[in-house]
């Protein structure tokens, strides 16, 4: 019925095909512990968070600032000034202005007292990583004119703060930008069961 090599070569053919099916398992086991699920929750709680460093803040408030720098640069080429608003910043990095509502008819000093009353209340909320406002100030020089200024008040939450003061002219169609002043501030807005 078979003939003698039919018979040894069936042997052979089987072992080449069962083989594989009872191969050794060859994944290492540190690669069954890196992926083997623990069955533990994690207590989001207990995780701790890395601080921000002040140099880091600092970069992400001027990254603020610099947003803010562009949604006012039209007004003060074409007006000479601009109207104060609010700057925020999200967790994700995304800049927002803030206005108040018929804030051209408003005096300058209440706007700023209307912009600071929403930048708290929404630093309190502590769902954006910076906070702060932007608008223009001026002090009459013995010549009569005026030393125009752009200031910058800037927060984080990780508790750095910044004012910056920029002093400008504009010639020729563009803004000129004196040498700044950097001031480090205490947290006014983020501030956590009354400290700050």
């Amino acid at each position: 019925m078979y003939d003698k090599k039919t018979l040894l070569m069936l042997p052979l053919l089987l072992c080449l095909f069962v083989q594989p099916v009872f191969a050794e398992d060859t994944t290492s086991k540190a690669e069954r512990l890196a992926t083997a699920p623990t069955g533990d929750g994690v207590d989001l709680s207990s995780i701790k968070r890395g601080r921000l460093t002040e140099e880091q803040a600092v970069s992400q408030l001027k990254f603020m600032m610099v947003a803010g720098w562009k949604r006012m640069e039209r007004d003060l080429l074409t007006r000479g000034s601009f109207k104060a608003f609010g700057l925020t910043l999200s967790p994700e990095g995304e800049f927002k202005p803030l206005f108040i509502d018929s804030q051209e008819e408003m005096p300058q000093d209440l706007q700023i007292a209307a912009l600071v009353k929403n930048v708290e209340a929404i630093a309190q909320t502590r769902s954006v990583w910076g906070v702060g406002l932007m608008y223009v100030t001026g002090n009459a020089r013995e010549d009569g004119t005026i030393d125009k200024r752009i200031a910058v008040i800037a927060e984080h939450i990780a508790g750095f703060g910044r004012a910056w003061s920029y002093p400008y002219k504009l010639v020729d169609g563009e803004v000129k930008l004196g040498s700044p002043t950097e001031k480090e501030m205490k947290p006014i807005y983020f501030v956590t069961n009354g400290k700050r």
